[in-house]
């Protein structure tokens, strides 16, 4: 692009892989060092040329204003009682981490009991876990640093607050189960791992994690190795204490899909402690062939969330005296459409089940045998956050939509009537519902698969093929997406045009639309499901700049194993060509101009808009691909990543696989298109992503400038953003989060022209 000199990064054309008799190029191997001088100058180089490009922008600092005021709202996480305590986060509106409050009873005033902004200057050190005690007396807490995945325990009194000396360190991927005696838990670690600091820095693989035992007041080193597979050094490993505090169920898996359970009696095994190595029995088959959630028990009646035999999940009961499959006993049969998404167990004898149904929540109340008691009224949005307890006669829940910020409620069951009311309501400034439309509509893919989109639009917005269009998605891994309230989309819709939300399948598409600008978001992975809720960031997006959606593309869970299938390994092409035909639809129906429409997806959903990118540059007016996993031959050698197999295969294991994966890979299919033009580009990464290293971003873009910024015809920007301090999402401060999106929408307004109407 004219005024714009991409650095010059150094190839090294000698470095070729051997993928089953193939040879193929990677002169950028070195950027994987993120410690190499080399990849310090690129990252350097790089982020100065976007600054100035980025700060160029006329309305940069009036939106940064405006997006901060719009940001200032008190924001609430769902309660839960702990012995007789009630504790819930709550970010008064600027606070670059949520504060943990304590009250002795629900009318009871709100006092501080962890104030993660205290921990470090800048708001870079983050909760990432807390569990507390069965008597609620202590609370284990894992604190991150940098956004890193990496974290370190250390257990705090409720009643003074202090902490105990001892802290526990190499914490990755793990849950905290404390015994019922309240004396110590299980938790989970990398004792091996070289890394001894674990900075986030590290790329290597993560492998040999360990279940230990701690007990509270004691040193690490004194902990008892109680669980370990050594001829499985992949695995993952969960473990919970079962309600009545007799068991520990364990968990394995070897990817983001299916994992086996096994069980072992603590009342047997653990009379005077935890003092040796657990014997641990396997309680459902030995393959990797189903996932199963443990719900509660009675006795030896273990009750599982499980699709088992279900594409759409049940819930059944397995006898660990009698485990065969004939003796299982379905609860909660498999609905013939709905996907059940979850269940928990409550107030003694009562289950909560929660289903999606065209992408949409709908909660129940049962009986512990499985009979409807209640139906709860929700509108079209999703259960956003719940806690509930067998010991407790009450639970609360939270929910959000495009349009209701967040609403969280308490029920009481301590009567035969079920009592709802609304706790506490999230009021957001100058953000009124009554101005936009919700609707979802349902477009066709390339192959008729009609495709769910939920789309929001201003009241005033008039299709007529002249706005921008956000539309974001995920499809993979079989999250679904569903409907959420966006601040920087509803900031889109009302300043710049349409936001379009749809659910792909792999993360999550939301459609907001209005006059003049469109972001489509997608995720469409790992079996989520993107259903509704509240985002800052979309809502701005919506009220300033344009439409929102959200695709919920093939790929994702929202409606089971099959759709999720549809769109994974040797077919995710179709997770790319139903995002691809969302951005057709939006264009053909006139909510957005092509020139201003604008896709946005991170993580998978970052490998989706850079395919995208690849296969129809001539769709996009511009693409946001954050933190994404660009590189498909290698991205199980790093970290985490060797747990993805499940859903893209692997370069490696066979040559079909590697086939298809070199195909969609974003990295490797960077080419001068017809038309000689990229729309224009901006990726996003954190220098401590430790899920999705930097180098996938960094070696993509090195490769994009190479191939294209010296082209006469390519008009529009190529850049990257490489945030410092900051990792793959979970924990970036609220300055860091303001700071991103300002950028975002300030490059969309240099890069093609978005106007922002105040």
């Amino acid at each position: 692009m004219a005024g714009i000199v991409y650095p010059s990064a150094r190839r090294d054309e000698t470095h070729f892989d051997d993928f089953h008799g193939e040879k193929v190029a990677d002169p950028y191997k070195y950027l994987e060092d993120p410690d190499c001088d080399e990849t310090k100058q690129f990252v350097d180089n790089q982020n100065k040329i976007t600054k100035e490009y980025i700060e160029a922008c006329k309305d940069r600092e009036h939106i940064k204003k405006e997006l901060t005021d719009l940001w200032d709202f008190p924001k609430y996480g769902c309660p839960h009682k702990k012995g007789t305590r009630y504790f819930f986060s709550m970010n008064t509106g600027l606070q670059n981490q949520s504060v943990l409050y304590v009250q002795e009873s629900l009318e009871g005033e709100p006092k501080v009991f962890l104030d993660p902004n205290q921990l470090s200057e800048d708001g870079t050190v983050s909760l990432k876990l807390s569990k507390w005690s069965y008597d609620g007396s202590m609370m284990a807490y894992g604190l991150s640093q940098s956004g890193s995945d990496w974290s370190s325990i250390k257990i705090k009194k409720v009643e003074s607050g202090e902490d105990y000396p001892e802290v526990l360190e190499k914490i990755k991927f793990s849950s905290v189960a404390w015994t019922h005696d309240n004396k110590g838990f299980f938790y989970a670690c990398y004792p091996l791992h070289e890394d001894s600091k674990a900075t986030g820095r590290d790329t290597a693989n993560v492998e040999n994690q360990k279940v230990y035992y701690h007990l509270v007041g004691t040193t690490q080193d004194k902990d008892v190795l109680a669980v370990e597979f050594p001829e499985h050094p992949k695995w993952l490993i969960g473990c919970e204490i079962t309600d009545c505090g007799n068991y520990i169920v364990i968990t394995t898996s070897d990817s983001c899909k299916y994992n086996l359970v096994y069980l072992a009696s603590l009342s047997d095994q653990c009379k005077e402690g935890v003092k040796d190595k657990l014997a641990i029995t396997p309680l459902v088959p030995e393959q990797f062939e189903a996932d199963y959630d443990y719900v509660t028990n009675v006795g030896t009646k273990f009750y599982f969330h499980t699709n088992k035999n279900a594409k759409r999940f049940r819930l059944v009961s397995i006898d660990s005296t009698k485990p065969e499959e004939s003796n299982w006993v379905d609860i909660v049969p498999e609905h013939e459409k709905d996907v059940l998404e979850w269940a928990a167990a409550v107030a003694g004898d009562k289950l909560v089940t929660c289903y999606m149904q065209d992408v949409k929540n709908t909660m129940q109340l049962r009986s512990l045998s499985g009979e409807l008691i209640h139906n709860f009224e929700l509108a079209i949005g999703s259960v956003t956050g719940f806690s509930g307890n067998i010991r407790h006669n009450e639970v609360f829940y939270s929910f959000s939509s495009q349009i209701v910020p967040g609403r969280i409620y308490h029920v009481d069951l301590s009567n035969s009537t079920v009592n709802q009311k609304i706790h506490s309501e999230t009021k957001v400034n100058n953000f009124n519902p009554d101005d936009f439309n919700l609707e979802q509509v349902f477009y066709p893919s390339k192959d008729g698969t009609k495709i769910p989109m939920f789309i929001t639009t201003r009241k005033d917005f008039v299709a007529d093929g002249t706005t921008g269009c956000l539309l974001y998605g995920y499809g993979g891994f079989s999250h679904s997406i569903t409907p959420y309230f966006s601040i920087s989309q509803t900031y889109f819709a009302q300043h710049f045009g349409p936001v379009v939300s749809q659910f792909l399948q792999i993360f999550t598409i939301l459609l907001f639309f209005r006059t003049s600008g469109c972001l489509l978001y997608a995720y469409g992975g790992f079996s989520i499901s993107m259903t509704p809720y509240f985002s800052i960031s979309q809502t701005y997006f919506a009220q300033h700049f344009g439409a929102v959606a959200i695709a919920n593309i093939r790929g994702g869970g929202e409606y089971g194993e099959d759709w999720s299938d549809a769109g994974k390994k040797m077919n995710i092409q179709t997770c790319l060509t139903d995002f691809q035909m969302a951005g057709e639809y939006l264009v053909k129906e006139k909510y957005a101009d092509k020139a201003k429409l604008v896709i946005h997806g991170g993580s998978h959903g970052g490998f989706l808009v850079g395919s995208c990118t690849n296969q129809r540059p001539d769709l996009f007016g511009a693409t946001l691909a954050s933190v994404g996993v660009m590189d498909m031959l290698r991205f199980h050698k790093y970290t985490i990543g060797y747990a993805w197999k499940s859903n893209y295969g692997c370069s490696e294991d066979s040559k079909p696989e590697y086939d298809n994966l070199i195909k969609v890979s974003p990295l490797h299919n960077i080419r001068i298109p017809e038309g000689g033009k990229y729309p224009a580009v901006l990726a996003l990464t954190g220098d401590h992503d430790d899920r999705v290293v930097p180098s996938h971003t960094l070696k993509y873009m090195a490769t994009l400038q190479h191939t294209m910024g010296a082209v006469p015809t390519q008009n529009k920007p190529l850049l990257v953003r490489i945030d410092t301090k900051a990792g793959h999402g979970a924990g970036t401060p609220s300055s860091k989060k303001i700071e991103e999106i300002t950028d975002m929408y300030s490059f969309l307004v240099q890069a093609i022209n978005l106007e922002y109407k105040k």
